[in-house]
């Protein structure tokens, strides 16, 4: 007999899952959230996507997904009587009788890739594709595997399917942050006019009236407007304490199961983009955009989140955390988009832990937020999964020192500003 998680989907209406009552957990969560992650791209592909979710779980468990990079060897598809190939993310050079490229997100990815192709992975983060056996396309698994998949697969596979259809309701950018980012961005902008936006939300602005009159700015009698705080603040640090005091409502979810790891992410953000201030301004570029970069670079976990949340159905931290990984991502670049926030936001949200990142041309935000994800992470992680400091690429398309006297400099610098800047921006 099967039992039914039941709740509100992202367009309003019902949403049921049904899970399996006879489900025996036989894989690891991050093996779930991958065989997950493949069956709901599988829905989208010719001859398999047909069937029900538990039945693309089932063939998603026989596969293992491959991995072209620009620096691997080529790959080449087999006949057609052997096995299909079909492109799972990413993009691909393909060459046989002439050389073109295919996006995952394209609908020429539905079908199977050419017998006898030679594929190259391309782009930053390389390609992904799955090999099916002949044997699986003409008779796909169904049950009894099926009853063996545990519950969180079909709540997993459904959220991910969601994903990437663009079904997840994404968060509204906060009025205030809206409001402000588009006045500050006409230079003509006064203190009135932002002392105006600010005191539009009556949180936020007394959290500008407290952070006024704290140590950090005292030099004076105590302030009681706004319009008095943000004379003694400046538009730019106006500009950054309401933009995060916004968007930490958007990171705020009620329930345990998701409240925990939104704040966690929050917290994380907001640590790293205050070391982003610290060594963009050592790299000559705009702290200020580094530091909303770095606020934002994770916000496609609020989305995520607040679907478990509607669908309620917990999931612990074994699995949120490779979800996260696997998906995140992809929701930030719709946050993004939604938001029409700018390339350095992109980029900060693209390369942060994106460690063998090597590009042209100057050095970036991504660069920026790479060396600030690091310190943090070094902070308060086991340093040994990471690479040195000294051979970040980031460092070096930031023109910044590898020397060790120079880097204990930039690690107390970005100490000083997370310990001044993180408590403000905390809210």
């Amino acid at each position: 007999m099967a039992r039914t998680v039941s709740g509100r989907g992202q367009d309003g209406g019902p949403l049921e899952v049904q899970l399996k009552s006879q489900a025996i957990p036989s894989l690891k969560p991050r093996a779930i959230v991958e065989q997950a992650w493949l069956a709901a791209h599988l829905a989208h592909l010719d001859r398999l996507g047909a069937g029900s979710a538990g039945d693309r779980l089932a063939l998603a468990a026989q596969l293992k997904p491959r991995h072209l990079t620009r620096h691997s060897a080529p790959w080449q598809v087999p006949p057609a009587d052997l096995a299909q190939a079909f492109l799972i993310s990413g993009t691909l050079r393909v060459e046989r009788d002439n050389v073109h490229w295919l996006e995952s997100e394209g609908v020429e990815a539905h079908h199977a890739l050419e017998p006898g192709s030679w594929l190259y992975g391309e782009g930053p983060d390389g390609a992904e594709l799955i090999e099916v056996p002949r044997v699986l396309i003409e008779k796909p698994p169904r049950e009894p595997l099926g009853s063996q998949i545990v519950p969180e697969a079909f709540v997993l596979e459904a959220l991910i399917a969601d994903l990437y259809a663009q079904r997840l309701r994404l968060p509204a950018m906060p009025r205030i942050a809206f409001l402000l980012r588009e006045r500050t961005e006409d230079p003509r902008v006064n203190l009135q006019e932002i002392a105006e936006i600010a005191q539009s939300d009556g949180a936020i602005a007394g959290r500008l009236l407290h952070v006024a009159n704290s140590a950090a700015f005292a030099g004076g009698p105590r302030h009681q407007t706004v319009f008095a705080a943000v004379q003694r603040l400046g538009i730019k640090t106006t500009q950054t304490l309401v933009l995060s005091l916004a968007l930490k409502q958007v990171f705020a979810l009620k329930h345990l199961w998701v409240k925990a790891q939104a704040l966690q992410c929050w917290r994380f953000s907001v640590t790293l983009s205050a070391a982003a201030y610290a060594v963009a301004e050592r790299a000559g570029l705009d702290g200020q955009v580094a530091l909303i970069a770095g606020l934002v670079h994770q916000i496609g976990q609020v989305p995520i989140l607040a679907a478990i949340e509607t669908l309620g159905f917990p999931l612990d931290a074994a699995f949120l955390d490779p979800l996260m990984e696997r998906v995140a991502g992809d929701a930030t670049a719709q946050v993004h988009a939604y938001w029409r926030l700018d390339e350095s936001a992109a980029d900060a949200a693209k390369h942060w832990n994106n460690w063998g990142r090597h590009h042209e041309g100057p050095g970036d935000y991504g660069d920026v937020a790479q060396v600030a994800a690091h310190f943090c992470l070094t902070r308060h992680g086991p340093k040994d999964e990471l690479p040195p400091l000294s051979e970040l690429s980031g460092l070096k398309a930031l023109g910044l020192a590898a020397d060790e006297a120079s880097l204990e400099d930039l690690r107390l610098a970005m100490d000083t500003n997370v310990a001044m800047m993180g408590p403000l921006l905390h809210g």
